[in-house]
């Protein structure tokens, strides 16, 4: 009976160890994409300030469609169509 109970408690324990180590990595994660995102954010900003559109990365596709008179005066416009190029 005793073995019993102690693979009950070491299983619960062994559980409970891998959500710590899912939960760990799940915010090392998280914080690597907010770092990743804010550099992003970053660089388009020093992107705006250049109305050079070549230097942006847009791609053939969206250079079509896009309003050359807006995307020069509207960050949030401009952030869309930004570094899509792959």
């Amino acid at each position: 009976m005793n073995l019993f109970l102690l693979k009950k408690y070491v299983k619960k324990i062994y559980k409970k160890l891998n959500k710590k180590k899912l939960i760990l990595k799940y915010d090392i994660n998280k914080a690597a994409y907010f770092k990743a995102d804010s550099r992003l954010i970053a660089k388009k900003e020093d992107l705006f300030k250049n109305p050079n559109l070549n230097k942006w990365d847009i791609s053939s596709e969206d250079v079509k469609h896009i309003d050359k008179g807006k995307i020069t005066k509207d960050k949030e416009y401009a952030f869309r169509f930004m570094m899509h190029k792959v």
